[in-house]
């Protein structure tokens, strides 16, 4: 993938986190609507995709969502800014995978089936299920209403790679990450002074309302 594309759509991002037209990673359509007010016509509620997206969303809406990054929208992110380092080295990768590796197809899309589920559920948990909004908030705001932290043990902080401190995460986007779990209760602190929410989810119970938000998502497009 381009790293140009991720730095440049990750910093909005964090800027405002599920803020309608100013977030990029509320525009999940037409494969995926965390939401259903980023479903602009309302025939695109009734797809397949949508309507089946709690079941097919750790199934088979991630590998689509990462080969649509890594054929289309990668690719031509770095060709039309010029990122030619990123072309580069996404050529070089292909190189290195099929003609030095000797990677078949087989292995490639199961490899890439599986670090696809894993990232886009990974990324999901702290906030894809939250409310969005059109109003301007303070970008500290931003990442205390509209972010969870996931319950942390050795074990969620290793598989989540501490991307379960996502509030820490938001605010101090170039900490390392393995080092947010330090201020966690000065954060904690600062919400508690300015009567902003600090809003914790067990692991499996943010797992779950993933997939509960996803059913509740397609049943008001239903309707």
């Amino acid at each position: 993938m381009s790293t140009s594309w991720w730095k440049s759509q990750h910093n909005r991002h964090h800027a405002m986190p599920q803020r309608l037209k100013h977030d990029v990673d509320l525009e999940t359509m037409p494969f995926i609507a965390f939401n259903k007010q980023i479903v602009r016509d309302e025939k695109d509620g009734h797809t397949f995709f949508i309507q089946n997206q709690k079941y097919l969303f750790a199934t088979l809406d991630s590998l689509l969502v990462i080969m649509y990054w890594t054929l289309w929208l990668h690719p031509r992110y770095a060709l039309k800014k010029g990122q030619y380092w990123d072309l580069s080295f996404t050529a070089l990768r292909v190189y290195l995978l099929f003609f030095v590796l000797n990677v078949s197809l087989l292995q490639y899309w199961v490899g890439v089936w599986i670090s696809s589920t894993y990232l886009l559920v990974i990324f999901s948990m702290n906030h894809s299920h939250l409310d969005v909004t059109s109003e301007k908030l303070h970008w500290v705001e931003y990442c205390l209403v509209h972010t969870v932290d996931v319950s942390s043990n050795w074990a969620v902080d290793i598989f989540m790679s501490f991307l379960n401190y996502q509030i820490e995460h938001h605010l101090f986007p170039t900490m390392p990450q393995f080092r947010q779990r330090y201020i966690k209760d000065r954060v904690k602190a600062l919400a508690d002074k300015h009567n902003l929410p600090y809003r914790t989810l067990g692991f499996w119970e943010a797992m779950g309302t993933v997939f509960q938000n996803l059913g509740q998502v397609s049943n008001e497009l239903n309707q």
